[in-house]
């Protein structure tokens, strides 16, 4: 609750104690705690006001409190809410708010009103409904965190990736009470920090086990719920201030689902080290050998490597090991439009980079699609095959070794020295030359005629120097061009070639997004589904796997989960059985609710 403080006593720029006793007031809601600090005309803090009593830094990474969940028939909080939604854009912006933090407030405060009830404790509409064998929507509780919702929905359609999370060992003990879950409550039973299960876990440890955590009792919800849509109140209560600030900031989408994909998979790593030291301690014959292999036989799972690759093939040379990545982006170009050709460009030798293969792919690929230039639709493949970028393949000879990869290289290499040879006639010293010319052929144009000729003759001789280089580096931007058409057809034909699909991957789910929505496609029972705006449909795959969106010219592809075919986590699951037990009791629930929501819609 300290860091939650502190995040109050930041956006609403008020004293430290008053943002803590609010907080403790409202039950840990955030919103709570907001609506009534702006209702008291929360008081600024003076510069460094509390600092002597705001906690210790060290207590940063201490785990966010579990709320209880909202009272959707408190109809003082919603009249709170809905004034705050209203009065946002008459309220004068303190002087010492920064934008970040206005962005911050505004969307939260825009999303209040999609999250509380529009009439007297009525639940949201779109949430009373049962699942007629679609997947679960993930709907997001503040409009703000729809990265959590949108990764998640994604996570949940890939089985490897589930059962990674499914057979984490160390399950939350939170899960006895599940009434309000679904409609974004966290369970009802809170973790105390004497708890044994939770005392014992180094502090250090504490918010990536929380995470791990809910999202394993998200993922178990999700496979046995009847309802049709589930919010993910619970793990948003927990998305990283990073990922909240980029969102405030209209961060690309697909920069929000790296960053969020990254901390995601950061805190699975982290609680798994822990489990591993957790198995080993408590095993007489514990060695770092075994912890060192049980964390290993868990790393791919979401990590792929890649080591620089040869000139030439090397067969006697063992794999690499490389260096780990959690998600790739690729770069949506004109030219590259496909998964094949797009992972070929990024690893290919740059300027920046040594050429690359991938030593040890993931059993999960999380790519990420960004737009350059692109003017068509990116072109999604239903099966990938890694064979022609992998090492053991190609015995560590590099991908860009042939003819036509060193001539386009070659190509660049001229292209970025006409380029610098351009810079040093236009901007000698660092500054464009033209303005000066022209400031002295006026001066010189009253004052010396003689001058004036000569730097006239000087200016004419830059701009047809300029010209002819301007007219060589579209040549060469047009050879360069069909030759990078050219490789990425070749790499897109390669890919086809069944003697190269012995590491096959299915796709299992992908993101498009337009100016105004966005739209998962997932795979489930062997059918494809559209799921947008908490509603789900079926959408075959060959309705989108090349337009997302039909005549929708503003959809485009962002994020891309593929995962290897066979692939299974073989940890053993634990027992959820009080968390079974409570889905159950919801599922019951949930039926006489829909069932007296139809009742009264029909009277």
């Amino acid at each position: 609750m300290e860091a939650q403080a502190r995040e109050l006593q930041s956006i609403i720029q008020c004293e430290y104690e008053d943002a803590l006793k609010c907080l403790q007031e409202a039950g840990g809601n955030m919103e709570v705690a907001m609506n009534r600090l702006l209702d008291q005309g929360g008081s600024a803090a003076p510069p460094h006001a509390g600092s002597a009593t705001q906690p210790n830094v060290a207590e940063e990474w201490k785990p966010v409190p579990n709320t209880e969940p909202p009272s959707w028939q408190d109809a003082q909080d919603q009249d709170l809410q809905r004034a705050f939604a209203a009065s946002m854009e008459e309220q004068a912006r303190p002087q010492s708010v920064g934008e970040d933090d206005a962005d911050m407030m505004r969307a939260l405060a825009q999303s209040v009103h999609d999250q509380v009830p529009s009439s007297g404790g009525t639940m949201r509409a779109d949430l009373l409904r049962l699942r007629s064998g679609a997947p679960v929507a993930l709907v997001p509780s503040v409009s703000v965190y729809r990265v959590t919702s949108l990764f998640l929905q994604v996570l949940l359609a890939t089985p490897p990736a589930c059962d990674a999370f499914l057979s984490f060992s160390v399950p939350d003990n939170r899960t006895i009470d599940m009434e309000q879950y679904w409609a974004g409550g966290s369970p009802r039973h809170q973790r105390r920090s004497e708890d044994r299960t939770w005392s014992d876990v180094p502090v250090r440890v504490r918010p990536y086990l929380d995470i791990v955590q809910r999202v394993q009792t998200l993922i178990t919800f999700a496979h046995a719920t009847q309802r049709a849509a589930v919010v993910t109140g619970d793990i948003d209560a927990i998305v990283p201030s990073e990922i909240v600030l980029q969102a405030s900031r209209n961060e690309a989408l697909h920069v929000q689902l790296e960053s969020y994909a990254e901390a995601v998979v950061q805190a699975w790593k982290e609680a798994r080290a822990w489990e591993a030291e957790r198995i080993t301690q408590a095993t007489r014959s514990a060695t770092d050998a075994a912890r060192a292999q049980f964390i290993n036989s868990k790393s791919t799972v979401f990590q792929s490597y890649a080591a620089k690759a040869y000139d030439t093939p090397v067969p006697d040379l063992a794999c690499p090991e490389g260096q780990p990545t959690t998600s790739i982006t690729l770069t949506h170009t004109a030219l590259e439009r496909s998964v094949p050709a797009c992972l070929w460009c990024k690893l290919a030798a740059s300027e920046t980079m040594d050429s690359l293969l991938i030593t040890r792919p993931a059993d999960v690929l999380l790519l990420n699609i960004q737009q350059q230039g692109a003017e068509d639709m990116f072109h999604i493949d239903p099966v990938l095959c890694l064979d022609p970028f992998l090492w053991s393949k190609r015995q560590g000879h590099r991908i860009d070794g042939t003819d036509e990869c060193r001539q386009l290289q070659n190509l660049v290499s001229e292209l970025n020295a006409l380029e610098a040879q351009r810079k040093r006639l236009t901007e000698p010293t660092g500054f464009l030359i033209r303005p000066l010319l022209e400031q002295v052929l006026g001066y010189y144009a009253t004052q010396d005629k003689a001058k004036h000729i000569w730097m006239q003759q000087i200016q004419d001789y830059v701009q047809q120097q300029v010209a002819s280089l301007q007219m060589q580096q579209e040549a060469l931007q047009t050879n360069i061009q069909d030759l990078r058409r050219h490789i990425a057809a070749q790499v897109e034909r390669a890919a086809q070639d069944t003697s190269l699909q012995t590491v096959p991957y299915d796709l299992c789910a992908a993101i498009a997004t337009s100016s105004t929505s966005e739209c998962v496609y997932v795979r489930s029972e062997e059918t494809w589904w559209c799921i947008e705006n908490g509603t789900v449909a079926p959408c075959p795959i060959e309705t989108w796997a090349t337009d997302a969106r039909g005549s929708d010219e503003d959809m485009n592809f962002v994020h891309l989960v593929y995962a290897r075919r066979g692939a299974k986590h073989t940890g053993n699951r634990p027992e959820l059985t009080a968390l079974q037990q409570a889905i159950a009791r919801d599922n019951e629930r949930a039926r006489s609710e829909v069932a007296r929501a139809v009742g009264s819609t029909v009277h």
